[in-house]
């Protein structure tokens, strides 16, 4: 099939339109079910993203340089740093969050009873405690679709979204 125009690349920078974050609510991981808990992402395309993994990355190599510049064995990548290198790149992603109660949005999400605010902080220790979190945050932050205006789920188990 023949078009009369030819295909303009820009309505999927997906660069650019990634650095848009999108919102996702929660999902509980047994049932499915929305938590009433809303969280906003850039895509893993975002230039958020990709400056974090550059800067991973450019930091692994200058540890690797200088343990040859010194005649040291190059040590072994630690599974725990490699998990916290994924969280970390993962929490760049996260940009707020909202809890919905009674009918409003407030700011805050809750771990054991206590309010927490969004801060980068507070993004790691949600991310530590509950994996779940880190499993559906990483899916949505991937399934590219979620930044070209799509804003119903790519699936039925991908985080429900929507652009902000």
């Amino acid at each position: 099939m023949t078009k009369n125009t030819a295909f303009d690349y820009d309505p999927l920078d997906l660069a650019t339109l990634s650095d848009k974050p999108s919102e996702f609510e929660l999902e509980h991981p047994g049932t499915g079910e929305g938590l009433g808990v809303f969280v906003s992402v850039v895509g893993a395309e975002s230039e958020t993203f990709q400056q974090y993994l550059r800067a991973a990355g450019d930091a692994l190599r200058r540890k690797e340089f200088e343990a040859q510049r010194k005649g040291k064995p190059e040590e072994p990548l630690l599974l725990a740093d490699e998990e916290e290198t994924g969280l970390r790149a993962i929490a760049a992603c996260v940009k707020g969050w909202r809890t919905v109660n009674g009918g409003g949005s407030d700011p805050v999400i809750l771990i054991a009873g206590q309010r927490h605010e969004f801060s980068a902080d507070n993004v790691l220790v949600l991310l530590r405690k509950f994996r779940w979190v880190r499993w559906q945050l990483n899916k949505a932050t991937g399934t590219l679709g979620n930044y070209l205006g799509n804003s119903p789920a790519t699936s039925a188990s991908s985080p429900k979204s929507s652009s902000s």
